[in-house]
């Protein structure tokens, strides 16, 4: 009998929990992750002063590409170390991001096959495209937690199967607890604002103060909605009894 899946205050409490006491473990890949970025910036910045129109598009596609690379194997990294807290296995860093490497191409590729269908169905009906996008949303989590190795088009069909049914129900889960606390971070931004600006601060210094705050809280929020997520893609497991390394 299929079990009712975690609600939405469980998943919010629970992540929040699990952020807060681990919050030192993913310092490290959220440096990997940020630091791309910043050289990106920088890289814009002084490419300025260069005259050379080629020089400047393929310095700013290599570090873009370079950028995009480190974000999905940072995401992979963390997504694998919050599954391990949750079950409560010893952390073996270098192997954690070597086993996060391997996995890059192997996303990237869910990843194309998911837009691509998503898209067609969007193109030919607009409310097939959303479902499509519900269906296939753990098939990353499938290909990064499951000890078999499921790629491509198995860890889409694996994740419709835990999602078939049950897609706005999963949707929600997925959503609104990401939704609420990126709200929490817009009204402790728009405080901010309010107080810096009433204590007579210039215009321009408090929105540049206030952005830079959200900037950070926002990167160093990622652990939390990707907790989030692993909870949810848990709960569809358990709750329909699902074991993919059988």
């Amino acid at each position: 009998m299929e079990q009712a899946l975690i609600p939405i205050n469980d998943i919010v409490i629970n992540g929040w929990k699990l952020y807060k006491a681990n919050f030192t473990k993913f310092l490290k890949p959220l440096g990997i992750l940020i630091a791309p970025m910043v050289l990106l910036y920088l890289m814009d910045f002084l490419l300025t002063y260069s005259s050379s129109i080629i020089l400047n598009g393929l310095a700013s596609i290599v570090l873009i590409l370079f950028v995009i690379f480190c974000e999905i194997w940072m995401y992979i990294y963390i997504i694998k170390l919050i599954n391990s807290i949750i079950e409560k296995k010893e952390v073996d860093e270098k192997l954690l991001f070597s086993t996060s490497l391997k996995k890059i191409g192997q996303n990237i590729w869910i990843g194309l096959l998911t837009f691509l269908i998503v898209l067609g169905g969007i193109i030919l009906f607009i409310v097939p495209g959303i479902f499509f996008a519900i269906w296939y949303s753990y098939a990353m989590f499938v290909n990064v937690l499951e000890e078999k190795n499921y790629k491509g088009m198995d860890a889409m069909t694996a994740s419709k199967k835990l999602v078939k049914r049950r897609a706005w129900d999963t949707y929600g889960r997925s959503f609104f607890p990401t939704l609420f606390t990126e709200a929490l971070l817009y009204v402790g931004c728009g405080i901010i604002f309010l107080l810096l600006y009433a204590i007579g601060l210039n215009t321009t210094i408090v929105i540049t103060i206030v952005y830079i705050i959200f900037l950070i809280s926002a990167f160093a929020l990622i652990p939390l909605f990707l907790t989030y997520q692993v909870l949810v893609y848990n709960s569809l497991k358990e709750s329909r009894q699902i074991n993919f390394n059988a």
